[in-house]
């Protein structure tokens, strides 16, 4: 069964717009406008922890020079909190949806995802950037090459690192790390050997000894690597194999909206979980330095790119958005103003309005006590598992997914009051935790909500979205953790005042105001729909704001990965333990919904309180005028009227980012380095105006190439004669390649030959002074015992 501790609240396919939002001033008063202001006491039922901005752990506070710190609840906390309830009781748009198209990587749904990865249907190239435009340079097929036979090429233990020595740290799974084992050495000569089981050409190294047959040109590619390899020979036993890719076969601008899948897809400036990939991370500022990124991709059958990746089977972005799952009347192109947008405010790309309500940070009436720190998981499905967040239909063979054209998203996402704090044990510290200190349940805090120039109704909706409508017994979620049952609060009104033009005072400690304005925002939204207060919307909210006896709290929890996982492969049909069915049609949960405050409805029903608006004529004048400055209209015009396309057919062209193909093919030739891929181009375009940069550009690859050739000859000398104590032929070496970093290698050496020498050579010369001084000391000895003996021959005589 799929569970999870949140539900939610189904779109309406109608929106209110109120008529007299187009007319919201600050400065100009309505004739029934009033002001004023809400004095509020929130009351933690439950354990609360709203994050400080500093310390992450610690409850929002204060710190006083002197030490003392003083909680609070921000007002941005309060605000979204009850601006979100009178979204769903007014039947406003969804405003706060990205436009995000989210990928799929799931080998085992075959239909989804694998099918689509045959060889026959990926392609490799270049992903390139000309002035603010990509490009994508079409290399055909990619063939594969074994990691031994890397080996070969760069004469190294390549394949040695992701088997033996593959320790499985996340620096090590990257392709960055394996494109630096190779040192970047990626351009080499490879000989064909035969098909895979994949239809896929399988290359090898090429040796200069071997049959030059089948022999061509390319450039290594890696990809991560996520296991280790075991070499068993053996189906799924790790990867083993890298890519190669050969010369440019043609060109293909990439869109923009493709770029931005592609980007979303890894996650792209992320800096919380899930992180930016590290790859990306390095590809991206090489693309923004004029490098080329290696990349997978397939076509349409018109030949344009529909998607790319970092890796064969990259992660596919889904055909629609989760805008596309939205009710038609919820999709906002022309300015258009729903009751929340009209008290709150709004600031968006199309427009933006100032608020006309102003509320306090909430303080604690009382000293809290804070508990002791707690460390929970507190991750949830991201909206890309359809499962959850997609409406399904029982009794389906399969699962509506992203890829659907029909597909409707869940709606208003809450989550259900717990009636008691289910018990839990602390998780141990990782990188999936979060750890907190909450408030202990009972505090209370203190704030004021004030308004400006706001109608009866209005103020009433504010009331309402604040007391669940005047009803007991309901509550609202505040903070973190409310999957675990913190966070829950009640609202009361304690005190207060509404002044309006004719300066009459109505105060909120007196019931019966507060009454009065809930029937007018009552009558306004039952003229807007039959029987409101019973509306799926309104029943769907109110129980999950009401505490149920579910003691085990099995409709409340997580799915544990396995269930996740397996959760959407099934493949029998769909039945309601398969998808998370609305909270008020689970077992044993009490359905709610507010009491009518009115007891004549049919006098509401005659009122009107929303203009008449030709939404279709005035998105299409507005799409019309704007166009050309907010490119993403048109998409939300075709979204929202898919029969009308030949209305914007013209602006749908004009939108299309075109670069001519010389351009694309001189920047390609240019990126490529290649005097085949430059001679080529001036094959192709022999009248370019290009053709003298062309030139250029040849010659100084021609030098290039000269440079490198003549670097491998020097490289080679040395190697033979590096070894030598032979002066001459360092000395010739020298003479002859005057200026390189070998020459300098080849002066040590001579010099260390030369040291040597001359410290033989005084060695020698000491030597020598040494006998001679010692013959010399022997004749002054045998001249001095001469002359004594002759001394003693003269005294004999």
């Amino acid at each position: 069964m799929i569970t999870a501790p949140f539900n939610f609240v189904p779109l309406s396919e109608k929106v209110f717009f109120p008529d007299w939002a187009d007319r919201v001033s600050h400065d100009i008063p309505f004739s029934d406008g009033e002001s004023g202001e809400i004095e509020i006491t929130i009351t933690a039922k439950s354990p609360i922890f709203i994050r400080d901005h500093k310390k992450k752990e610690e409850f929002c506070h204060h710190r006083y020079p002197d030490g003392k710190k003083e909680y609070y609840i921000p007002a941005t906390s309060i605000k979204g909190m009850v601006r979100n309830v009178l979204e769903i009781m007014s039947f406003s748009k969804m405003s706060f949806v990205d436009d995000d198209t989210y990928a799929v990587r799931d080998l085992n749904n075959k239909e989804l995802y694998r099918d689509k990865f045959t060889a026959k249907q990926i392609y490799g190239g270049w992903l390139c950037k000309i002035g603010d435009r990509y490009i994508i340079e079409d290399c055909g097929k990619p063939a594969r090459i074994s990691h031994q036979e890397i080996d070969k090429l760069l004469d190294n233990r390549f394949s040695n690192y992701f088997s033996d020595n593959f320790s499985g740290r996340e620096d090590e799974k990257i392709a960055i790390y394996k494109y630096n084992l190779a040192n970047w050495n990626l351009k080499h000569k490879f000989k064909y050997k035969k098909k895979n089981n994949q239809q896929q050409e399988v290359y090898v190294a090429f040796e200069s000894n071997g049959d030059d047959s089948k022999i061509k040109e390319g450039t290594l590619v890696f990809t991560g690597q996520p296991t280790k390899r075991e070499n068993t020979g053996a189906m799924g036993d790790g990867k083993g194999f890298e890519f190669i890719f050969f010369a440019v076969k043609d060109i293909h601008p990439l869109h923009q909206d493709i770029f931005e899948k592609f980007k979303f897809a890894y996650f792209d400036e992320r800096n919380t979980q899930p992180k930016e990939s590290k790859d990306w991370k390095y590809w991206k500022n090489e693309l923004e330095n004029g490098k080329r990124v290696p990349i997978f991709f397939r076509k349409k059958q018109n030949g344009e790119i529909e998607s790319i990746g970092l890796s064969y089977l990259y992660k596919l972005p889904y055909s629609h958005s989760i805008y596309d799952g939205l009710p038609k009347n919820h999709i906002n192109i022309a300015p258009t103003i729903d009751l929340p947008q009209a008290i709150f405010g709004f600031i968006n790309d199309n427009d933006s309005l100032k608020g006309r309500v102003f509320i306090s940070h909430f303080k604690p009436i009382f000293q809290p006590t804070q508990m002791s720190e707690k460390t929970l998981i507190l991750g949830t499905p991201r909206p890309s598992y359809y499962p959850i967040y997609i409406e399904q239909q029982i009794n389906s063979n399969s699962y509506k997914t992203y890829m659907d054209k029909n597909f409707k998203i869940k709606g208003w996402k809450r989550y259900p009051i717990h009636k008691n704090l289910p018990s839990h044990q602390n998780e141990t510290h990782s990188k999936v935790t979060t750890t907190f200190k909450p408030l202990k349940q009972g505090v209370e805090f203190k704030g004021k909500l004030k308004y400006h120039n706001l109608k009866p109704q209005e103020i009433g909706a504010l009331l309402s979205a604040i007391t669940f409508h005047n009803s007991s017994d309901f509550y609202h979620s505040l903070g973190l953790a409310k999957a675990y049952g913190y966070g829950k609060v009640q609202l009361s009104i304690t005190d207060g005042y509404s002044i309006d033009n004719q300066n009459k005072k109505k105060s909120f400690k007196d019931k019966d105001n507060i009454l009065f304005y809930l029937e007018k925002f009552e009558c306004m939204m039952q003229s807007f729909v039959n029987n409101w207060h019973i509306s799926e919307q309104l029943i769907e909210l109110f129980t999950m704001a009401h505490e149920q006896d579910n003691k085990d709290n099995s409709n409340l929890k997580y799915l544990d990965l396995t269930e996740f996982a397996n959760k959407k492969n099934i493949d029998y049909q769909i039945k309601e333990k398969n998808i998370l069915q609305l909270y008020s049609k689970l077992n044993k949960i009490k359905k709610y919904n507010p009491k009518s405050l009115i007891l004549e409805l049919d006098k509401c029903q005659k009122l009107n309180f929303q203009k008449k608006i030709n939404h279709q004529e005035l998105d299409l004048e507005y799409v019309k005028k704007n166009y050309k400055n907010k490119r993403y209209i048109v998409g939300l015009f075709f979204k929202k009227y898919p029969n009308l396309k030949n209305k914007v057919n013209d602006l749908e062209t004009t939108v299309k980012e075109n670069i001519d193909k010389e351009t694309l093919f001189f920047h390609s030739a240019k990126l490529d380095k290649s005097i085949v891929a430059l001679e080529k181009f001036k094959k192709n375009f022999p009248k370019s105006e290009y053709l003298q940069e062309i030139d250029s550009l040849i010659e100084t690859l021609k030098e290039e190439i000269k440079q490198k050739e003549l670097e491998k000859q020097i490289k080679q000398e040395w190697e033979e004669i590096k070894g030598s104590n032979d002066k001459n032929i360092l000395t010739n070496f020298i003479n002859k390649y005057s200026n390189h970093n070998y020459t300098q290698e080849a002066k040590n050496i001579l010099n260390s030959i030369q040291a040597q020498e001359e410290k033989e050579k005084r060695e020698k010369q000491k030597q020598e002074e040494a006998k001679r001084k010692a013959q010399n000391t022997r004749g002054d000895i045998s001249k001095i015992i001469m002359d004594l003996n002759k001394k003693k021959k003269k005294r004999k005589k």
